[in-house]
């Protein structure tokens, strides 16, 4: 089971409905994530109910023309993306988050991916409070130590080239601070 792994224990972060879209941006920004949970009540305490999840997927597409709707709350935000753009997320936001419980198999936890083609699963209390969130990567860490994957690398190494390739750091982008 997750509880049986540790990972029914692991940090999920979260804002609220009304937090302004970019703040969470921001927030997943600075805490290092790809996505957020959303959540109806305080968020962090004990009346708080995962609703919703908004990650960085939300902005595929996003042009300059969207802008203005980054200041809007998240709820509002996500209803534009997903609805008004007719996004293929589309029928997954109308569903709500996936989640489980802790004592889902990680079996379950991966289909639960696979079944709705997304990278994250809520786990969550009796009450629907959020106490982590298991992620493919999360999935693929607690598989390979097990030996369930080994790696595909049959083929023999290839020869290096004697061709000196230029400096990437050179072309690196620099993005500028929202």
């Amino acid at each position: 089971t997750l509880a049986d792994l540790n990972l029914d224990r692991k940090l999920v972060y979260t804002v609220t409905n009304d937090t302004p879209a970019l703040a969470a941006l921001l927030l997943m920004r600075s805490k290092d994530v790809s996505a957020l949970g959303i959540v109806e009540g305080p968020a962090g305490s004990q009346d708080s109910r995962l609703v919703g999840n908004i990650s960085a997927s939300d902005l595929r597409g996003f042009t300059a023309s969207d802008l203005p709707y980054l200041s809007l709350p998240v709820h509002r935000f996500l209803h534009y993306r997903r609805f008004c753009i007719a996004s293929a997320s589309v029928d997954r936001a109308r569903r709500g988050p996936v989640s489980c419980t802790p004592d889902t198999s990680l079996a379950d936890v991966f289909d639960k991916m696979k079944a709705n083609a997304v990278h994250r699963v809520y786990v969550l209390d009796p009450a629907g409070k959020p106490l982590s969130v298991v992620t493919i990567t999360d999935v693929m860490r607690a598989l390979i130590p097990a030996g369930l994957v080994q790696p595909m690398n049959t083929r023999e190494p290839r020869k290096r080239s004697n061709v000196t390739l230029p400096s990437l750091d050179s072309h690196r982008c620099v993005l500028s601070q929202v």
